[in-house]
């Protein structure tokens, strides 16, 4: 069912794209938050702890009506696993989690004719969350494909016509992924950074 959602997501923001005026293209990077992501494998329960980690996401869109955004996404974010806990045992890791998504987003911008424009947003899509791990009997890479999800809050600078600094919260996060014999979680908090260009 998620699936579906996502291709007609996909299929709604293809059509539409001939539709689109002031077309852009952004690029933004930042810093991830992933949670502490809860392990389970069918007999024992752990937790897997992360370090704080970094994201770069680069978007194509347009706006469809009024102060309405369409784009499509392109992201990449990675942690590095601190340590892993299966009961009163911690095991020290070496690898990290990565997630590679691709989304589709709306924005909804609140123009406030100072130069400053608030936004809210959110999307769905498909990410490949990949774990390096070496414990619950892993002892190397595993990944998911899962469905995805975010919502966004920020605002943007005007610094030309063409050109906007933008700084945004987002929360991302997506279905569990199934390692193999491995459940595990991926929730993170994002700040972010970038540039919107218009053409």
């Amino acid at each position: 069912m998620m699936r579906k959602a996502v291709v007609l997501v996909f299929f709604a923001v293809f059509l539409a794209a001939p539709a689109m005026a002031d077309p852009y293209f952004s690029a933004n990077f930042g810093f991830v938050n992933l949670r502490d992501a809860d392990l389970f494998d069918g007999t024992n329960r752990g937790q897997m702890k992360l370090d704080n980690g970094y994201a770069f996401l680069g978007a194509f869109g347009g706006r469809f009506a009024g102060d309405v955004r369409g784009e499509i996404e392109l992201g990449y974010r990675v942690n590095d696993i601190d340590r892993v806990r299966i009961g009163a045992v911690t095991i020290p890791q070496g690898g990290d989690v990565t997630a590679v998504s691709l989304m589709g987003n709306l924005f909804k911008d609140f123009p406030l004719g100072t130069g400053f424009t608030p936004f809210i947003g959110g999307g769905i899509g498909i990410a490949n969350v990949e774990a390096d791990l070496n414990a619950f009997g892993i002892n190397g890479k595993k990944d998911d494909n899962v469905f995805a999800y975010q919502l966004a809050v920020g605002g943007a600078i005007e610094l030309s016509p063409q050109v906007n600094l933008d700084l945004q919260y987002r929360y991302f996060a997506t279905a569990d992924p199934d390692f193999g014999h491995l459940e595990a979680e991926y929730r993170s908090h994002n700040l972010l950074l970038g540039l919107r260009f218009g053409f």
